[in-house]
Parts: C-alpha cells; structure tokens; sequence
C-alpha cells in the first residue's frame, strides 16, 4: 500500500545533497553555484556545518540593483558587531554575508511534511531547511511537496478514458462580428 505523503517527515522527504556557500565566498560565486546547480537560493554555513543565512537569487539582484543605483546600505550586521559594506561593481566579488538573509526558515527532521507545507505558505517561501541541533542536514522545496502530492494523486485517482479524436481537437472559435476594413482615403487627381 502507497504511503500517505500527509504522513511523512522531512527526513523522509528531503534532498540531502545540498549546495552550500560559505559567509567568505563571493556573490560571484553564489551565481556560479545557482547556475551550475540548477538552483534558485542556498544556504550559508560556516565550516562546522551551522547554517548562517540564506541566499538567493533575489538577494543577487537586489544588491546589483542597490549598486547600480549607488543605494548600498553603509552597514550590515555580523551577529552582534557592526560592519561597514564595501561599495562593488555589478560583478560584485563581495562576500556573501553582506548580501544573505540570516532569517533562516528551518525545522527538525521528525517535522511533518503537511506542516512544512504550511510553513512555506505561511511565509511565503520556497525552501525549508532541515536541521538537527543547528546543522544543515537537508531541505524541502515546494516543488518536493508538489511531486509527492502529485505521485500520490497519480496512484489514487482512477484513469480517465482516452478521449475520442473530436474532443481532443480543438474547434476553431467562431466570429461573432464583422470586422470591418477601412478604405483608404481616395487620391485627389492631379490633371
């Protein structure tokens, strides 16, 4: 019998192959890492593995528009100190703990999956991290969630018959006014 996914847990669901940045890394190296690993954001961790923050796509642009425009915040917090950001071109070699949120959204791994969904809708976002004790041990995205309530649906939903060939073809919408044509204005003759 096919597991319920409103019974799993997010150890059970979660991609433990993460790709991670740390605070020291470049934004240029967090678009590298988003473009070769197929991936919108990720999480910052120091080299104990704690996360730190996250950082995403958005995060990206917002700073090389804050740069463009020259609006880049004078200062960023590191835990409790005061740091002053550098200024940087749009290429931005700036560590990414000047860019990252540190408002990590993360659970423990025993946290139902229904729960996360709820997480996610709540705050509006697309990945939830899984922790244990602080230390990254995977994440969850909506696209996760998706494909399991997908599967499962696929498995419990009876087949629809394949549909004839009138209903799979698509009738043309019928004009329900004339368009009407414009004549062009007549040409005065030139005698």
């Amino acid at each position: 019998m096919p597991i319920d996914w409103k019974v799993l847990t997010a150890k059970q669901v979660m991609r433990r192959r993460v790709a991670t940045l740390g605070p020291d890394d470049s934004l240029r190296d967090a678009a590298e890492l988003f473009l070769e690993e197929g991936v919108s954001g990720a999480p910052v961790v120091d080299d104990d593995g704690r996360v730190l923050g996250v950082i995403s796509q958005t995060d990206l642009m917002r700073r090389t528009c804050e740069s463009a425009l020259g609006q880049l915040p004078p200062f960023y917090y590191e835990g409790s100190e005061i740091r002053v950001a550098r200024v940087a071109p749009a290429h931005d070699l700036s560590p990414v703990r000047e860019a990252m949120s540190r408002e990590v959204v993360s659970v423990e791994e025993d946290v139902p999956v229904p729960d996360i969904a709820g997480l996610m809708a709540e705050r509006g976002i697309h990945r939830v991290l899984v922790t244990r004790g602080g230390e990254l041990r995977g994440i969850v995205s909506t696209l996760d969630i998706v494909r399991l309530v997908a599967d499962q649906a696929e498995r419990e939903l009876p087949k629809a018959p394949p549909a004839t060939r009138r209903e799979r073809t698509a009738k043309p919408a019928r004009r329900t006014a004339r368009a009407t044509r414009r004549r062009p204005p007549a040409r005065a003759r030139r005698d």
